[in-house]
């Protein structure tokens, strides 16, 4: 059964206890307009090789090759270069974020340490942050190019109409862009808050530390039974879980996000407290 924290966080900061909300529906937003730009040009340009000059599939109307290389260049000037200005405008802001919550949840416990975010270490973690999240980018564009060029090249041999291959472009925008350009989005902006935060309990010494879900009907499955678990911040719930709390380890991160869209979030906790419960001699 899973437990219940004992924390005490209001209702609405438990949906999302990092209070990340507002950076993570801009950052989405932000993501997602290269996305529907793309593939509404992508359609244009579709329309516009009709005509010209086909390498290999001579029966067709459609130069495949010329809309691989549109793809590609519709990708950089969309997606990918306005990329970087838009992580750096929303990544750094959820780092700081978890900085925040991490330097307030100190306090809750009586532990003051406010050196706020750019420092050394932020500085390191900050721009691996942004690498990983414009990598991860490049990887989604990736992918969705590739099937937008094999969904193509099958509707052609099977001679749909320039409709049902727009659909073709379309679905394969939707479906890997913007789906995973939001998972990403989603994740990233906790990754970076919750990094932020564990980097403030690492520096103030704290050796225990409890789980907290977004406690509402949304909590995956495998963070069910972990709220409330107190565990060691070194070790990671999986590894570090002080027996006695009915706690089964699953599989998924150690410490969150345990898994893609993840809400969940780590606060500190006092040996003495820890003693109270039981759970150390």
């Amino acid at each position: 059964m899973a437990s219940k924290s004992s924390r005490k966080i209001s209702r609405s900061s438990r949906t999302n206890p990092l209070k990340t909300a507002g950076i993570t529906k801009r950052y989405t937003k932000q993501l997602l307009a290269g996305f529907r730009s793309f593939r509404v040009l992508a359609a244009d340009t579709l329309k516009q090789s009709r005509g010209l000059s086909v390498r290999g599939l001579e029966m067709s109307p459609y130069n495949l090759e010329y809309i691989a290389e549109e793809m590609i260049r519709l990708t950089n000037s969309e997606i990918l270069s306005p990329a970087p200005g838009i992580i750096e405008g929303n990544i750094p802001e959820a780092y700081n974020q978890g900085v925040i919550f991490g330097e307030t949840q100190l306090a809750k416990i009586g532990v003051r340490i406010a050196v706020g975010a750019g420092g050394p270490v932020d500085t390191n973690v900050v721009n691996l942050l942004k690498t990983k999240n414009l990598t991860g980018l490049k990887g989604i564009t990736e992918e969705m190019n590739k099937q937008i060029n094999q969904q193509l090249a099958e509707g052609i041999l099977n001679g749909e109409s320039f409709p049902k291959l727009a659909e073709r472009i379309t679905g394969r925008v939707d479906s890997i862009g913007i789906t995973r350009a939001q998972t990403l989005a989603r994740t990233e902006v906790q990754v970076a808050a919750n990094r932020a935060a564990d980097t403030r309990y690492a520096q103030a010494g704290i050796e225990y530390a409890e789980w907290l879900t977004a406690n509402d009907d949304r909590v995956s499955d495998q963070d069910l039974n972990k709220n409330g678990i107190i565990f060691r911040l070194a070790d990671g719930i999986t590894a570090g879980y002080l027996a006695g709390q009915g706690y089964t380890p699953l599989d998924g991160a150690a410490l969150p996000p345990s898994h893609p869209n993840c809400r969940c979030a780590v606060v500190p906790v006092t040996e003495a407290e820890v003693r109270a419960r039981g759970l150390i001699q």
